[in-house]
């Protein structure tokens, strides 16, 4: 954190907080090189036919990221 690069992607799910200060509680540590993990993904929530421009556009988005 701490503005540096890294391999892992950090995500913050718990913290404890008050006007003063944040503190972070619990930290999951995601491996952004899991490429099955992420075509299994793609796989389970592909549809066939996007009927909506809206709907079309969110998933392009999604997968562009």
């Amino acid at each position: 954190m701490e503005r540096r690069t890294t391999l892992f992607q950090t995500v913050v799910t718990a913290v404890v907080s008050n006007r003063d200060w944040v503190d972070g509680r619990e930290v999951v540590i995601q491996d952004l090189k899991d490429l099955k993990a992420e075509a299994e993904y793609l796989r389970a929530t592909a549809k066939t036919e996007y009927t909506q421009m809206a709907e079309a556009h969110r998933r392009l988005l999604e997968l562009l990221h």
